[in-house]
């Protein structure tokens, strides 16, 4: 990857497996005097990496692999959210090996005859599905006031501290002025200015990484505020950008009461939409089309959100 070290050269791999050792990274501290693999949560540090990261890396350099395949819900993040629309039970997911040996990820309903789905088939259908269905105007009305004043309180807060860690610079540069005065009026020598300037230097280099992180804050604007709304507007990006607990949170608000399938038919309900959201109008195509992707359920008269 053409990773150098301080003096220019490529990184050598007992340097790389050192960095990678290291639970400091993920941000927690282990001692000799901890128990074996124990580890203790830095006090304000997140860390560069999840723990979950580092824990997996172990695994690499261990050369155990067998633990890195993903869970189930990383699999099937829709194993939970997913209803049978013919028999109202939820529909479950497995991995059955085929003819050849290989297992065959699949959600299916454990009713005989309901039908069975890859998972990738059905990730797809799902996507295809969200894509139908927007954010309400409220809806994002609603989400944009609440950006916009979260972003007002945080920018004041911001600029007070802003204020604040200016002045300790003026402050800490005018004592750096005075401890020079002194050296050549004879008050102090060399070793003394030294070791006072020095303490004095660490707090104001503490000082300017403080400013860089608090302008990084002060840049948010009425641009960036607009695309966050743009942004979740646009459910099936969302969806597909976000990590696992993301991804349920998100079908649990968009679904709350879990979204009925077909799964021989391959068509969602439409009768389980959250409020917040509605279908997007198609007159090219009606519940009743056959090519639609969306179904009510047996018995139950259809409810489509305007």
């Amino acid at each position: 990857m053409g990773v150098k070290s301080k003096n220019g050269k490529l990184i050598k791999f007992t340097t790389l497996n050192g960095i990678l050792l290291q639970s400091v990274y993920a941000g927690y501290n282990s001692s000799p005097r901890l128990l074996d693999g124990e580890t203790v949560k830095i006090k304000d540090f997140d860390g560069l990496i999840s723990l979950e990261t580092f824990n997996k890396n172990q695994k690499i350099i261990k050369g155990d692999m067998r633990e890195l395949t993903p869970s189930d819900d990383e699999l099937y993040p829709l194993k939970h959210t997913l209803i049978c629309s013919k028999c109202g039970k939820p529909i479950r997911a497995s991995a059955p090996r085929t003819g050849s040996g290989k297992k065959s990820p699949r959600y299916h309903c454990c009713e005989k005859g309901h039908g069975s789905i890859g998972v990738a088939e059905m990730h797809q259908l799902f996507v295809d599905y969200i894509r139908e269905i927007t954010p309400n105007d409220g809806t994002i009305k609603l989400f944009k006031e609440i950006v916009k004043r979260t972003a007002a309180k945080k920018l004041g807060d911001t600029n007070k501290e802003l204020s604040k860690c200016r002045v300790e610079i003026t402050n800490i540069d005018s004592k750096l002025n005075s401890a020079l005065d002194a050296l050549l009026e004879g008050k102090i020598d060399q070793k003394e200015k030294a070791r006072y300037t020095d303490a004095l230097m660490i707090k104001r280099n503490e000082l300017d990484q403080k400013i860089l992180e608090l302008e990084k804050t002060q840049r948010i604007s009425e641009s960036t505020i607009e695309y966050v709304c743009n942004f979740i507007a646009k459910p099936a990006k969302l969806w597909l950008d976000s990590d696992l607990e993301s991804r349920q949170a998100f079908q649990t608000t968009m679904f709350p009461n879990g979204l009925h399938f077909d799964v021989k038919e391959r068509k969602f309900g439409t009768d389980d939409l959250s409020p917040l959201y509605s279908v997007i109008c198609n007159k090219k195509e009606s519940d009743s089309d056959s090519n639609s992707s969306m179904v009510g359920q047996v018995g139950i008269e259809p409810a489509l959100y305007p």
